[in-house]
């Protein structure tokens, strides 16, 4: 009996953590998420949305949080390009092999935490500018 209890005890805590917000690391820049050209073309974009947008360095790497809603009766892959910027630099984050697939069941909401990746030609950790992550494309 004992480990029954167990067991549904941490089967609870498991399904409460799922849905729980990643909280920004100390540094992290607050940003924005938009929707791209291709992905405002597809009637479903208007039930994604993203909320809690944050970037911030993790090791050599950059990393995007975006909290992403879907509010459909319809299971969606959205593609979701990690866009940030550096001060004193460029975009980074957006290039053809930057964007990442996720599957969002009907309606929920997904925290996602996006490996941006090293930033070419850039070194060191300079300071990131902008956060800007975007629904690339919707199937």
């Amino acid at each position: 009996m004992r480990k029954l209890l167990v067991a549904l005890f941490a089967g609870a805590l498991f399904a409460a953590l799922v849905g729980t917000a990643i909280a920004a690391p100390p540094g992290a820049v607050r940003g924005s998420f938009s929707k791209g050209l291709l992905a405002s073309s597809d009637e479903m974009s208007r039930y994604i949305s993203g909320s809690d947008v944050w970037c911030a360095w993790r090791g050599d790497h950059v990393v995007a949080h975006v909290t992403l809603r879907n509010r459909s009766v319809e299971r969606l892959e959205a593609t979701i390009k990690p866009r940030y910027y550096l001060r004193n630099g460029g975009e980074h984050g957006s290039s053809f092999f930057g964007a990442q697939d996720f599957t969002i069941k009907a309606r929920s909401t997904r925290n996602l935490l996006i490996d941006a990746g090293t930033p070419d030609g850039v070194s060191g950790r300079p300071a990131i500018s902008r956060c800007a992550p975007y629904l690339y494309l919707l199937d």
